[in-house]
């Protein structure tokens, strides 16, 4: 995941060219979800939930808001890349840490080609720069 605006949302109102510069900017994050304030306090920007101008816990929601040029917001890259007019801002800011749980049934859990399955996943969806667990 990555920040991304509109062309249109950008040319109105600037591109950032610092993380700093977002308390300019028109920013799309989560409501009752912490993430999104966490990961831009972390990369130097400290906000709460309340800087967020619009506050959706609806994912798609962020995708149309963002394609709207509401303002700017996280969305997945291979997401991003669909639209011609949505461009990547601060492309130099590390990406949030997300949680992923891998789960399954507990009475499959020790089948070989489960166990196999889980493994594989775990070990490839490592996030790149390390885990704090």
């Amino acid at each position: 995941m990555r920040l991304y605006a509109h062309r249109n949302y950008l040319a109105e109102h600037g591109t950032p060219l610092k993380v700093t510069d977002l308390a300019r900017h028109r920013l799309i994050g989560l409501d009752r979800c912490s993430v999104y304030a966490d990961w831009l306090s972390y990369i130097g920007m400290p906000l709460s939930t309340s800087n967020f101008a619009f506050r959706r816990d609806n994912f798609p929601a962020h995708v149309e808001a963002i394609r709207a040029a509401l303002g700017i917001g996280l969305m997945h890259q291979s997401l991003a890349r669909r639209f011609v007019n949505v461009q990547q801002v601060l492309p130099g800011a590390p990406p949030p840490r997300l949680s992923l749980w891998l789960v399954c049934h507990s009475g499959v859990q020790f089948y070989k080609r489960i166990r196999l399955l889980i493994n594989f996943l775990a070990e490839h969806l490592k996030h790149p720069y390390g885990s704090d667990t």
